[in-house]
C-alpha cells in the first residue's frame, strides 16, 4: 500500500497508485515536496516531516 502525501505549503496532494505507476519522481507545484517511487515499490521523500502530511488509503473490503 502506497501513501497519500500532501504538501504543507501549497496543499497539493500526491497519490501513488498500486497499479500503473512507473518508478520515477513526483513533486508538488511549489517544489517543497519531492518524492520518488523506487523500482522496488517504495516511496522516498526528500523533505523534513513537518513539510508534508501523510495518510493511507482506506482498506477496500
Amino acid at each position: 500500500m502506497l501513501p497519500i502525501l500532501e504538501c504543507a505549503r501549497c496543499g497539493e496532494i500526491i497519490i501513488y497508485t498500486e497499479s500503473g505507476t512507473l518508478p520515477g519522481y513526483k513533486n508538488c507545484k511549489c517544489g517543497a515536496l519531492q518524492t520518488t517511487l523506487t523500482a522496488a515499490g517504495y516511496v522516498t521523500i526528500s523533505v523534513d516531516p513537518s513539510e508534508y502530511k501523510i495518510s493511507w488509503p482506506e482498506e477496500e473490503e
